[in-house]
């Protein structure tokens, strides 16, 4: 019996597995079934769906569908396309509970979709697709996959195309609680977004995971990607969580710093974070240009963001942006703060720091309707064209809110404004009003305005590179006193700058500097490559002045290269003419830093036959070879040597003036003391001639001269020696002619150098020597004579020719400071000196007197002596009381040698004798 029951139900098994053989593999039945399931689909989809092949496999309960394609009928534009697919049916479900539970899975999947109320039209067909509907037969699907999904669709007019390698997979599960629950996972093993035409995001990869219950009406989507963009090698950290309680986005990007955060609460959204320039130049040339974004930005800065944004799409907020850099442009910080838009209107506050002591702020909107954008700005500070000296202002300066622009936007190339910019110089107190309008239009930029009287033009154009094309100036509807211009096809900026317009910028003190109406620089400049300036200037047709110099300036000419990159500037074949002499340098080299202030220089120098003078006391010729160097963080400092050739000083180059106004802090030297180091060596080729009303002679130097900032006492360090060859030093009628003389310099002494000057000369039979040594500051002044005489008769002699002179008592003294003054006093000092010798002997204006101012009222009133040099060799004396008739001597002198000397005498008494001196010298 059990074997006949086995017999029977296998029998019943193979019979129904051979009729679901052939009904499977029947070609009506497939179709039949395949377009009930299609007509089914499309009424619970509301798709159109086309199956260009199927299968069954009535023992797996799956359909295999080949090459399908649906297309949404609610929205249009909305279809995808899958190569196959597999359709499993839960039989035990559909026989236990009336229910068809399908689960799917796509391969190869591409679609397009587009956008309703900003919404993906493909999102409202899925939700179509998974949403339960009430019939007969339910049908629900429980699973969905896709595998290698590509997706393209156009938002906002740009059109997106995205590419997935990998799994979409959306899944229905029932939890202990007996509630459904869907959940999803996308998983990215290398993704690729298209925008344009063009890759914006490469092998993306990551997890999204999406849940949502059935009761719910939203999902909660969590999201970590990895991807890279085509600008740049390096990985973007992309996290997002999406649900009811908390709904936000962040990117991060650690090499660049990108730090951004989108945030919603309460039906807004909050903007924060950071974001690199580069980033946004990268994404900006992405999306407005037709190639590729280049991975190299012209723009580097940090924004910071904080906006807040509210669904009917009104946003207000800050956005600070700092360390702009574009090209060599450097902005410090520009905030645009008070952010308000709309859907009509933007408006903000501008601020813009171009550096500490360089500020603008402003307003600038934005008409979305018209399409029209206005911009406003001014001055914050204090603007100066110029460096300053420590407190003094040494340029031209904008107050504050002196320089205004306006400008209003119609295109991105179409822009037109006016602007108002007073210039002031405190230091020659001139003022200069600018004014006028500028249009910019199809990359040329056009700049018209007026300054008084007079009017001005400025082009430049954008192509193929950045550059002036026009600068005209125009005097009182005169000629043009600056007239450069371009040639058609060309970038060499060429022309003349005339005299007027230079002394239409110069107070009436120094107008006087240049002579010469007629004369003009003539300036060529290359703009063909920006990174490479190159041009010349040339001074021709008049002079230049230089206060407190004679020597006028005829020539300049310099050939230079600007590197505005790298901040540098090379001058080549330098050469000042002046109307005694030149100065070149075949090569100078500079270098800046972010300030524009001096941060490197090289520069040989050469001065060939150089007229100089200082004050009307020095002149002479010099020749000379110097290096001016500086480095980073140090000052500048000039080296060489000074020759000093044909020259005539005009005053006494033993005072302490002329020692020392070339060294001490009110000195020239001293004056640059912020900005120059020096080691100079100054000798002489031919000797310096010397002559003051006192002193004449000739001298020789040999001096080492160094100075450098970093000392304390702010003095130079001066070694060496002035040496005098010959001369005299002159004392009325009198001469002491020098022998010897030198002056001695000693480091960390200046201005208080050693001297030693030896001056002898014979007076009568008197051989007079004067003597000074110590220090400039110290000096120790002897006055000795052979034979011996007292220090009153030798001043008697050295002012009256007469060793028998008496002085009164206090006079001595008098007469040896003046004597001080005569070796050691300045220019001026010894007119008075001269002065005070005059008034002594005035009285005996055309006979040399001594008197004698002792006391004479007892012999009758006032003594004197006559001196007479008929020669060389014959002297007499003569003494007279002038109240006493009998009261005469005289005594004449013969002098055979230096050592032996007859002479005859009658004294008072009336009594004739002869007496002969000899001098012996042991």
């Amino acid at each position: 019996m059990i074997k006949w029951l086995r017999r029977i139900i296998l029998s019943l098994l193979t019979s129904l597995i051979i009729t679901m053989l052939m009904v499977q593999n029947s070609t009506i039945i497939n179709r039949m079934a395949l377009t009930k399931l299609v007509e089914f689909l499309e009424q619970e989809w509301h798709a159109t769906i086309t199956i260009e092949s199927s299968s069954f496999n009535f023992f797996t309960s799956a359909i295999m569908l080949h090459h399908g394609s649906v297309t949404s009928t609610n929205h249009q534009g909305c279809s995808w396309q899958f190569e196959k697919a597999n359709v499993y049916i839960s039989p035990l479900t559909l026989l236990r509970d009336k229910k068809i539970h399908l689960y799917l899975t796509f391969y190869t999947v591409s679609g397009t979709s587009g956008f309703t109320d900003k919404t993906p039209d493909i999102l409202t067909h899925l939700y179509n697709i998974f949403a339960t509907k009430p019939t007969n037969i339910k049908v629900s699907p429980r699973s969905i996959s896709l595998h290698n999904i590509n997706i393209d669709t156009t938002f906002e007019k740009i059109p997106l195309q995205a590419t997935i390698n990998g799994t979409f997979a959306l899944e229905k599960k029932k939890l202990p609680n007996k509630k459904n629950r869907w959940e999803g996972q996308l998983t990215v093993q290398s993704g690729n977004v298209n925008v344009h035409g063009k890759q914006l995001i490469t092998n993306m990869t990551g997890v999204t995971t999406l849940n949502k219950g059935t009761h719910d009406t939203q999902w909660t989507m969590k999201a970590k990607h990895q991807l890279f963009m085509p600008f740049d090698q390096q990985p973007y950290d992309v996290r997002s969580t999406l649900s009811a309680d908390q709904q936000w986005v962040s990117i991060h990007h650690e090499p660049q710093k990108l730090d951004l955060s989108v945030k919603r609460a309460q039906e807004k959204f909050v903007i924060t974070g950071n974001i690199p320039l580069e980033c946004a130049q990268q994404c900006i040339n992405f999306f407005t240009t037709n190639t590729q974004p280049d991975v190299h930005t012209t723009i580097n800065g940090m924004s910071n963001l904080d906006l807040l944004l509210d669904n009917n799409g009104h946003t207000i907020g800050t956005i600070t942006t700092k360390k702009i850099r574009y090209k060599d442009y450097v902005i410090e910080e520009c905030t645009c703060s008070n952010i308000l838009f709309n859907q009509h209107n933007l408006s903000a506050n501008l601020s813009i720091r171009m550096s500490p002591t360089i500020e603008f702020d402003g307003n600038l909107g934005w008409n979305l309707d018209k399409k029209i954008g206005t911009l406003s700005i001014f001055n914050k500070k204090q603007l100066s064209l110029a460096p300053s000296t420590g407190k003094v202002e040494t340029g031209w300066v904008t107050k504050p809110q002196q320089c205004t622009v306006t400008a209003t936007i119609t295109t991105p190339w179409l822009c037109t404004g006016k602007y108002n910019w007073t210039l002031y110089n405190k230091l020659i107190g001139n003022t200069l009003p600018l004014k006028g309008i500028w249009k910019m239009n199809d990359q040329e930029l056009t700049i018209n305005g007026s300054l008084k009287k007079d009017s001005y033009v400025i082009q430049a154009h954008a192509n193929p590179n950045p550059h002036i094309s026009t600068i005209l100036y125009q005097q009182k509807n005169t000629l043009p006193v600056v007239n450069m211009k371009t040639k058609p096809d060309s970038m060499l900026l060429e022309g003349s700058i005339h005299y007027p317009f230079v002394q239409s910028l110069l107070n009436q003190h120094y107008k006087r500097l240049v002579l010469g109406s007629k004369n003009f620089l003539h300036l060529t400049i290359n703009q063909e490559n920006l990174k490479e300036i190159t041009g010349a200037i040339g001074f021709e047709q008049g002079k230049l002045y230089i206060p407190e110099s004679r020597n006028l300036i005829e020539k300049i000419a310099s050939n230079f290269t600007l590197y505005p990159q790298n901040k540098k500037m090379v001058l080549t074949d330098n050469v000042i003419g002046f109307c005694k002499g030149s100065v070149s340098c075949p090569q100078a080299t500079l270098t800046f830093n972010d300030s524009y202030h001096l941060n490197f220089l090289h520069a040989p120098i050469q001065i060939d036959n150089l007229f100089v003078n200082w004050k009307k006391d020095f002149y002479g010729f010099i020749d000379s070879n110097l290096l001016l160097l500086k480095f980073p963080g140090s000052p500048a400092h000039a080296s060489g040597n000074v020759i000093v050739k044909k020259s005539l000083l005009k005053n006494n180059i033993f005072s302490e003036e002329t020692n020392t106004r070339f060294f001490l802090p009110s000195s020239p030297l001293a004056q640059n003391n912020n900005t120059l180091d020096l080691d100079l060596r100054i000798n002489n080729e031919i000797p310096i001639k010397i002559v003051t009303p006192s002193l004449e002679t000739t001298a020789h130097l040999d001096l080492h001269v160094q100075y450098q900032q970093q000392n304390v006492a702010h003095l130079p360090r001066v070694n060496g020696s002035i040496t005098l060859d010959n001369g005299f030093i002159k004392f009325l009628r009198n001469k002491l002619f020098i022998e010897y003389g030198k002056i001695q310099f000693v480091t960390a002494h200046a201005n208080d150098p050693l001297i030693d000057l030896v001056a002898k000369n014979r007076i009568n039979k008197y051989m007079v020597n004067l003597n000074v040594t110590g220090s400039l500051q110290k000096p120790n002044i002897v006055l000795e004579s052979s034979p011996a005489l007292s220090e009153e008769q030798i001043l008697g002699l050295l002012l009256a020719g007469s060793e028998n002179a008496t002085l009164q008592a206090d006079l001595p003294a008098m007469i040896m400071q003046n004597l001080h003054n005569i070796v050691l006093g300045s220019k001026a000092v010894l007119p008075k000196t001269t002065s005070f010798f005059e008034k002594v002997t005035r009285p005996f204006k055309y006979v040399q007197i001594s008197p004698n101012f002792t006391d004479q009222t007892g012999r009758g009133g006032i003594r004197g002596t006559i001196s007479i040099d008929l020669n060389k060799q014959i002297h007499a004396q003569l003494e007279k009381n002038f109240n006493l008739q009998d009261d005469f001597a005289f005594q004449v002198e013969y002098f055979l040698s230096d050592d032996v000397n007859l002479k005859a005498v009658k004294d008072q008494r009336g009594d004739i004798g002869s007496e002969v001196e000899v001098r012996f010298k042991f």
